[in-house]
């Protein structure tokens, strides 16, 4: 239920540190024209990331470029990659929404889901909670009181998503470890070590066949990477991994924000 607002404290101190990040929406997200909570298909998803690495190598053509997804996203970033072999110098998943062992699923749903694709596809039919946004729950995972305002009073959080978005989510979530091998080009995993995704991330990781992988537990840390205080340990992660691989400092100081 984010949107590229929720990159701006990690975008802003990567760009102090020289790198150009650019920020998006996806589709159904934030300040994009497509309904709130759903998608026209992942192959449109897949699509926009094309466009978008095309959009930046113009823009961009003597600055390596690197992809970086947070739970869903890194989950989609790491399938498009696998089944794309996009031109790009590399991955960063943070606390990537990965399933390390499949989940029962009640016989029921074998009769519903048929019926809530065929007329609820694209409508905002499964709701998210209030319980989700609640503030009691998120200063449990998040320690920084201006993030929590941040997030109880974001008028762009989702509040349902339709089946086209949710099936999306849930097939990002199971293909991307059976994926990991398809993944050829070097890779950083970072999970908070009080994460649950930090299972199936480490599989993603021990499925990967590149030379050039590495994995990190980011001490005290939950799955809201960008809006704890253990976010710098993170930026300092990724700032060191990235200039091991571009020793030629390069690019001037900015965070691209874009809806």
């Amino acid at each position: 239920g984010q949107h590229s607002g929720y990159h701006a404290r990690f975008g802003e101190a990567l760009a102090r540190h020289g790198s150009i990040y650019y920020a998006l929406d996806l589709r159904g997200n934030g300040f994009t024209q497509t309904p709130h909570g759903d998608i026209p298909s992942v192959k449109r998803l897949y699509s926009d990331l094309d466009e978008l690495c095309s959009l930046l190598h113009d823009r961009h053509s003597q600055s390596p470029f690197y992809v970086l997804g947070h739970s869903m996203g890194a989950a989609m970033a790491a399938c498009w990659a696998a089944e794309h072999n996009p031109k790009i110098n590399g991955l960063l998943l943070l606390v990537p929404a990965m399933t390390a062992a499949a989940t029962p699923v009640p016989w029921s749903n074998y009769l519903k889901g048929p019926a809530a694709w065929l007329f609820f596809r694209h409508r905002s039919v499964l709701g998210i909670g209030k319980t989700a946004y609640a503030r009691e729950r998120l200063e449990k995972v998040v320690n920084l009181p201006d993030q929590v305002d941040f997030i109880v009073h974001d008028p762009l959080q989702l509040k349902g998503m339709s089946m086209e978005f949710a099936l999306a989510a849930n097939q990002f979530r199971k293909n991307a470890i059976p994926l990991a091998s398809l993944v050829h080009v070097p890779t950083l995993t970072l999970v908070g070590d009080q994460d649950s995704s930090r299972v199936g991330a480490k599989q993603f990781h021990a499925e990967q066949t590149v030379a050039d992988k590495d994995f990190y537990l980011i001490p005290n840390a939950t799955h809201m990477l960008f809006q704890i205080q253990e976010m710098d340990g993170v930026v300092m992660r990724v700032k060191v991994w990235l200039l091991a691989r571009q020793p030629q400092p390069g690019g001037k100081m900015i965070y691209h924000h874009q809806y």
